[in-house]
């Protein structure tokens, strides 16, 4: 399978992922603005996809795209919402004792995070529909203060085995019970 990138979705804003508010009754949701740019070369694109959390494997926190500045940051608009869910899965105690500080990743094409119960999220970057989830079920027992908590995902690719091959590219998550998840990146 071959890979052209033409196109890199940049994450500009994520708010309110796992966010209650118990005065509005609010669903837990998560507001992506996404912008597209065109690149120029390969190392471009690959330093503009946010495929490791901070950005890079050094952890950078930096993109280098321009289209979005100072002077036009103002003028953008949500471009999708999604919502996890989790409130009406969860409930409003496990809601509380949850707390939200994931970045997502762009990983097999998807713009990939967790929740705070561990559940693995791949959504389409243009349209913020969902690709795939991918539920460990870990158990919901925690006392306080102990929180619920996933603060993201990473990736691993096997360069010795055909992208086509069944985990050749993984998503891998440290789950609240103490598991380590490697879950297929192409459809969870």
């Amino acid at each position: 399978m071959k890979t052209q990138v033409t196109t890199v979705c940049t994450v500009i804003c994520l708010t309110a992922l796992g966010t209650f508010s118990s005065e509005l009754g609010a669903e837990a949701s998560t507001s992506v603005a996404v912008a597209q740019s065109t690149t120029a070369t390969a190392r471009t694109a690959a330093r503009s996809t946010w495929s490791h959390y901070g950005a890079d494997v050094q952890g950078t926190r930096f993109s280098p795209l321009k289209q979005i500045n100072r002077d036009n940051v103002s003028r953008l608009e949500v471009a999708w919402r999604y919502s996890t869910g989790e409130l009406e899965r969860r409930g409003k105690d496990l809601i509380a004792n949850s707390s939200t500080q994931t970045t997502p990743i762009l990983a097999a094409g998807a713009l990939v995070f967790c929740t705070p119960f561990n559940r693995v999220v791949a959504l389409d970057p243009a349209t913020g529909r969902e690709r795939w989830v991918y539920d460990p079920e870990v158990p919901l027992d925690h006392p306080l203060p102990f929180q619920y908590n996933c603060r993201g995902v990473s990736q691993w690719q096997d360069t010795k085995t055909a992208a086509t091959e069944p985990c050749a590219h993984r998503i891998l998550m440290a789950a609240n019970d103490g598991a380590i998840h490697a879950i297929d990146a192409r459809d969870g």
